[in-house]
């Protein structure tokens, strides 16, 4: 998923279609650039921390290894070692 799909489902985590959602009214518009600039201020803040960028893709590679669809014959799989 592209950055801006992820944050219309974590805007809008109980909707069928977050793209649908979004665009139905002003409020759930605002809601929608609200929750955006929380997440690039929750990012900037982790990034500037000592080894943040570090911890950001490690969250990440933990992350990914807990998808079902992710395993060693994808082709982006990274071999821990």
């Amino acid at each position: 998923m592209v950055w801006p799909v992820l944050v219309l489902y974590l805007a809008f985590p109980n909707a069928e279609d977050p793209r649908v959602e979004v665009v139905s009214s002003a409020a759930t518009e605002k809601h929608a650039i609200d929750v955006l600039f929380r997440l690039v201020m929750e990012f900037d803040d982790l990034r500037r921390k000592p080894n943040g960028l570090r911890k950001v893709y490690l969250d990440y590679e933990r992350w990914l290894r807990t998808q079902d669809w992710y395993d060693p014959d994808w082709p982006d799989w990274l071999d821990a070692q």
